[in-house]
């Protein structure tokens, strides 16, 4: 969209006809420079989340800000709209830019929206088929940014590079700002009438937003990245820029600036783009110098300027304007193809390229553009054209919802799999369920992986008259493996009861706090540590140790249980179903599970647990006793029955708690009257 009548204005090539006639009517002038702006920021974005590497170095690691460029420009766009109408009006007609809004926006995401559903039918299974589902219907409403932080709060969550709608959150966070800038900016054009005031106003509300946006980003980062608060400041700075230049057209213009402001701004771009991590104060600080550079462009841009000439030239101007359509369909291209192959090389990623260039061009071409006229679409066919879209999105997504995903389309797994799960994430979910039972059974609810639920933190689980020894299970995910090992053969262990205290493997002193005014530690004889521990817990878990000590508690340790190295990015035993074209072998199984045993993750790790237990005289256990035979190589990714031991790199299925605690009973595992320095 093209904007004020400073530098870069005059009579208009061929090649900018069409995308004047979108603007004319606002009396706007267009600024090719700005689409290409757009085309450095969608740019960067599809090289970031291609991952391209140079050696063993990704190719702009900072490729994300290209978003934050995106954010400028829309704040600038927007408020030149709205400053112009009004302007000449003294009105603004809410209608006419919802409407534009729904037009340049709605047409070419329902298109992507429904050509993704094949491919969805074919490739995912049923959990992800769900979570596609509602990620489609929350980016339709533009509450995507919500969704997508609520699914990373979720334990075990699928990486964001195979979730072909994550790339929303962004649209939902500049159609959030749409929903409320509008309202203030009129506000604060009516009442706040000189412009000095109207300045100081903008810019302390982006100096605010910016101080709010690095204190959020510095106490929860996922947070602070997909909600429009922490970014409000950027689209806040385009819209001071906007009503700078609309009232003074060419203030700080001068021959030296007009020179050396464009570059400069262009520096300011593309060195975080080429050095920048994601969590280096972004959003925050570190966002300020793109912020500021595109600003700069923006703000300086004029004829005799070589970075201007760049950025309106054919090239980068053809790649502005089927920017939007590029940045929908490149993700959910770029997400199916890590789905179909697991590591993609750079001829795969340059088919993508091709095939996102391609699809974006079309529906530029056929879609956008068509439902931008309203001398092609009128009103009402758009708003039945919306409305209709919407509805089928909703029933297809609550059909794919109501049915689980739909797990009969998939039935050459389901034939392959027999009475296997082939969907992990299903096992993953199933095995929390005999926590979430207890829980229920006492009106509470269910357990997390990382910190204690209200079931755990203030209900007693142990039978006031129960004569044997009460085990207390502290840890993550790990530590639910270990009470399910237990729990599902309570009848091989009747001289035990169990239960279970969620904690992170960083073992936050608030955690701890209220471990020791819990009823199951309190009523313990025995407290089990069960974490995936990593360096920054070992130091807190001694403290620990010594306060359970302390509280006369007897404490074991549980070393870091076997980890498996995936192959082709699947489960040992879903690789093998899958890929391996070989015979379906319980044997074979294991003895591959043996073979990709992750020991770089747990031996040093293991080392330095088993010195802590000497160290502070407490008895340690080895998981790796009942899950591996050393004797003869193997690990029991497969139960003796054939049925899968783990859904991912380690954690237990149902199937294999259960096989797991016969093991660790035959062998009689739980042994905990002998002495640590025997173990």
């Amino acid at each position: 969209m093209g904007l004020d009548g400073g530098p870069g204005a005059g009579r208009l090539p061929q090649f900018y006809e069409f995308k004047y006639s979108l603007v004319s009517v606002l009396q706007i002038t267009y600024r090719p420079e700005i689409d290409g702006l757009r085309t450095i920021a969608v740019l960067s974005v599809l090289i970031y989340h291609a991952k391209f590497d140079l050696g063993d170095k990704e190719i702009l690691i900072g490729g994300f800000l290209g978003v934050d460029v995106f954010f400028v420009i829309s704040g600038f766009l927007v408020t030149s709209i709205i400053q112009k109408e009004w302007a000449s009006t003294q009105k603004f007609s809410f209608i006419n830019f919802y409407e534009r809004r729904a037009r340049r926006l709605l047409p070419a995401l329902f298109l992507v929206i429904f050509a993704t559903w094949p491919i969805a039918w074919i490739l995912l299974l049923p959990s992800p088929m769900v979570e596609f589902v509602k990620s489609q219907l929350a980016s339709v409403f533009f509450i995507s940014n919500m969704f997508w932080w609520d699914a990373s709060l979720t334990y075990g969550a699928r990486p964001g590079l195979v979730q072909p709608f994550l790339h929303t959150w962004s649209l939902a966070v500049e159609e959030q700002f749409y929903l409320i800038f509008p309202l203030l900016y009129l506000a604060v054009l009516r009442f706040a009438r000189r412009d000095v005031t109207i300045l100081a106003l903008g810019i302390a509300g982006v100096t605010l937003g910016l101080v709010f946006a690095e204190f959020m980003s510095q106490r929860s980062w996922t947070l602070s990245f997909f909600w429009l608060p922490s970014r409000l400041w950027e689209l806040l700075a385009g819209g001071v820029l906007a009503h700078l230049l609309a009232r003074f057209p060419g203030f700080m213009h001068s021959a030296v600036t007009l020179r050396i402001m464009p570059p400069i701004g262009l520096f300011c771009i593309i060195v975080p783009l080429l050095v920048m991590d994601v969590h280096w104060h972004h959003p925050g600080l570190g966002t300020l110098v793109p912020v500021l550079g595109t600003v700069l462009i923006i703000w300086f841009a004029n004829p005799s300027d070589p970075v201007t000439r760049l950025l309106s030239s054919m090239p980068f101007v053809a790649v502005g304007l089927i920017s939007y359509s590029l940045y929908l369909w490149h993700y959910p291209i770029f997400a199916f193809g890590r789905i179909l192959e697991y590591d993609p090389g750079v001829s795969s990623k340059t088919v993508w390229f091709a095939l996102s260039f391609t699809l974006a061009f079309l529906s530029y071409r056929f879609v956008e553009r068509p439902f931008r006229r309203r001398s092609v679409v009128s009103l009402k066919q758009l708003s039945v054209t919306l409305v209709s879209a919407t509805l089928v999105c909703a029933l297809f997504a609550s059909y794919m919802i109501s049915t689980d995903g739909l797990r009969a389309r998939l039935s050459g797994l389901i034939a392959l799999y027999g009475p296997n799960e082939f969907d992990n994430e299903h096992l993953q979910a199933g095995s929390w369920e005999p926590l979430a039972r207890l829980a229920r059974e006492q009106g509470y609810a269910p357990s997390e992986a990382h910190s204690p639920s209200k079931f755990e933190a203030t209900a007693l689980w142990f039978s006031p008259d129960f004569g044997g020894r009460k085990i207390l299970i502290i840890g993550n995910s790990h530590s639910k493996d270990l009470f399910n090992v237990f729990h599902l053969s309570q009848a091989r262990f009747p001289e035990f009861e169990f239960a279970r205290f969620g904690m992170k493997a960083e073992i936050p002193a608030e955690q701890v706090d209220v471990l020791m005014l819990a009823p199951n530690l309190i009523e313990a004889d025995v407290v089990a540590l069960s974490f995936r521990y990593n360096r920054n817990s070992l130091p807190r878990m001694k403290t620990l140790i010594r306060k359970l000590l302390a509280q006369q508690k007897k404490v074991v340790l549980l070393l870091n249980s076997v980890e498996f190295d995936k192959i082709d990015g699947m489960p040992i035993f879903d690789w093998y179903l899958q890929k391996s074209g070989e015979p379906f072998s319980v044997r074979a199984v294991n003895k591959i599970a043996w073979e990709n045993r992750d020991l770089s993750k747990t031996s040093d790790l293991n080392r330095s647990l088993r010195q802590i237990a000497r160290e502070l005289n407490v008895q340690y256990l080895d998981k790796s006793e009942f899950i591996c035979d050393v004797s003869a190589e193997t690990c029991s990714a497969v139960t003796e029955t054939g049925m899968k031991s783990f859904y991912d790199y380690g954690h237990f299925t149902l199937d294999g708690a259960r096989y797991f605690g016969r093991r660790a009973s035959e062998l009689n595992w739980l042994a905990l009257d002998h002495d640590a320095a025997k173990k």
